[in-house]
């Protein structure tokens, strides 16, 4: 990151070599799984989302993109009260382990989700979710305006969109840089969204200003709604 980018900015760069290479990819995402349960961040993050779960009217269809290793999707199974669920992530071993999480924990449930593996922007949907979770995703592609444009078309309009998104937080498949809050809200803003609410969690207790001035590793978190 001190050069301004990551190791790799393209999709191929990364995706042979990761996302469809299966024995990696099931380390990769069994390690950020127990990340949320070992790592102060990832805690901090998922307590986060469990409590908007839970103090929120949050109900109807219910999207996700990139579950990864399931985390997200198993708390909005339990503690959201959604209708229908769907997952959409380009992996296969994500899409596998997401599954079989939802279905150890909660096996009448899975009924009313659903998973489809493919590229997000490849898909065309044909239907409107009230809630949309992006989690550590938005680093992960090319061009994460269109991404989060494309997010917003099929947001409902009294709708949500969920995002964690790691600033100066390098990691292998990591190929967009985002250097400073200020970015993502401009990405936000461009795409005619506006935050409902927004948190800061910081590696090493680091504040955000000290953070910012040691390009320490921060994840943004935010709720969005449309303007």
């Amino acid at each position: 990151i001190e050069h301004g980018t990551y190791r790799y900015s393209t999709l191929k760069d990364v995706e042979d070599k990761i996302y469809f290479n299966h024995d990696y990819m099931e380390n990769y995402m069994i390690g950020l799984a127990i990340s949320n349960f070992i790592w102060d961040t990832h805690i901090a993050i998922r307590r986060y989302f469990i409590d908007l779960m839970q103090n929120n009217n949050i109900f109807g269809k219910y999207l996700e993109i990139g579950p990864g290793h399931g985390n997200f999707f198993l708390q909005s199974l339990k503690f959201g009260q959604f209708s229908e669920l769907l997952g959409v992530d380009i992996s296969p071993t994500s899409c596998e382990m997401t599954k079989k999480i939802v279905s150890f924990n909660d096996h009448k449930a899975k009924q009313k989700c659903q998973f489809i593996c493919m590229d997000f922007l490849e898909y065309d949907f044909n239907e409107q979710f009230d809630f949309i979770t992006i989690g550590e995703v938005l680093e992960h592609v090319e061009n994460p305006k269109n991404f989060l444009n494309k997010a917003r078309k099929i947001l409902s309009d009294d709708g949500n969109i969920f995002i964690t998104v790691p600033i100066n937080g390098p990691a292998v498949d990591h190929i967009y840089l985002f250097s400073h809050p200020d970015e993502v809200k401009n990405m936000i803003k461009n795409c005619e969204l506006e935050i409902v609410k927004e948190e800061y969690f910081m590696a090493n207790n680091y504040s955000l200003k000290k953070a910012l001035e040691t390009r320490n590793a921060i994840i943004m978190v935010a709720l969005l709604k449309k303007l």
